[in-house]
């Protein structure tokens, strides 16, 4: 399947669940750069083992970290029946990338030998391969292949040189098409403008529900006054754009990118809440009417209404739905709040 994935410039890409392991790898030297290419902002790194564990001084993050200096290390001999890997997840949405840089230890010195570099697929932990390599002659090597939508990229090594079991990694740029310095900024403040759009639905949504900010559940009003102030913060630094360097941009990008995919998603919780709400709003008013009629000072009494189990006093009603798992909590004097 073939897609055309929107930028500033038009790039045809396939989906990751229809590539085929037909990359190419070059070797690079230590000062190679991606002038050519958009270095993707990530979100987070994970391992199948690390040295020390994921917090400690050869965790996976390192290898996006923009340092050549700091590390990850598996701890375990990777093997094709036991491969060791590195994850990175994009930042944001699904990303069109295109090709991605390892910098790793030397050959001699528990440096990489076969790998694979691997584009995750639409289902949850489905990864498949976009390039590979096999007897490295070097620690530092790109891998460049067909543009791919996806939202993560793996690195498997099933074979590191040794002296010891250790694989060492110190960066991994995962690699977009390039962009000029002016599409760049451009794309920055369209992702930000999408943001404020998704922002603005929350909003929306959320007066839907109640008609004044007070009275939202904490949590949503939380999500919605710091989605308002990362916003306003990701505005100010893009207004200075000129000011920063490169790397900074990067960095200015992918919040930018984290920023638009949280918007997006408090929007769209609270469009499913505001559609179920008229119903749910009904079924807590019975909820409140049987609180009441318990009596003050009364035990806690329990019963069904329905499909659903209730707990009740005066003062506290806790329901729990039989058939969804979700959990209402209704204390006097306050909005509902919901958990799952």
């Amino acid at each position: 399947m073939r897609r055309i994935c929107l930028g500033v410039a038009m790039v045809s890409c396939l989906t990751a669940d229809a590539l085929a392991a037909e990359g190419t790898v070059t070797m690079v030297p230590e000062t190679w750069q991606p002038d050519r290419y958009r270095r993707l902002p990530v979100a987070s790194a994970s391992a199948s083992t690390t040295l020390e564990g994921e917090q400690g001084k050869y965790a996976p993050a390192n290898v996006a970290d923009g340092h050549l200096k700091t590390k990850w290390v598996g701890s375990e001999a990777p093997s094709k029946d036991k491969p060791q890997w590195v994850r990175l997840d994009l930042a944001g949405d699904r990303q069109t990338v295109t090709g991605v840089a390892v910098f790793g230890e030397r050959i001699d010195n528990d440096g990489v030998l076969d790998a694979e570099v691997q584009v995750a697929g639409p289902k949850p932990d489905e990864f498949r391969t976009a390039a590979s390599i096999a007897q490295a002659g070097s620690a530092r090597w790109l891998a460049m292949f067909e543009a791919v939508e996806t939202s993560a990229v793996r690195l498997l090594v099933t074979r590191s040189s040794g002296p010891t079991p250790h694989t060492d990694i110190y960066e991994i740029q995962v690699l977009g098409p390039g962009m000029t310095p002016a599409g760049y900024h451009d794309y920055a403040e369209a992702r930000l403008g999408e943001a404020r759009q998704h922002h603005q639905s929350a909003l929306v949504h959320a007066r839907t529900i109640v008609p004044e900010p007070g009275q939202l559940p904490r949590p949503v009003g939380a999500s919605l006054d710091g989605s308002t102030e990362r916003i306003e913060s990701a505005g100010k630094r893009l207004a200075a754009w000129e000011s920063i360097t490169p790397l900074q941009r990067d960095e200015l990008v992918g919040r930018i990118e984290i920023v638009a995919a949280r918007a997006k998603r408090l929007a769209e919780r609270l469009d499913r809440t505001a559609k179920t709400w008229p119903d749910r709003r009904a079924a807590l008013d019975t909820d409140r009417q049987a609180a009441k009629q318990s009596g003050t000072g009364a035990r806690v009494s329990d019963h069904r209404a329905g499909n659903r189990i209730q707990l009740i006093n005066d003062r506290v009603l806790v329901g729990l739905g039989a058939e969804t798992g979700l959990l209402a909590c209704q204390i006097e004097g306050l909005l509902p709040v919901d958990a799952e």
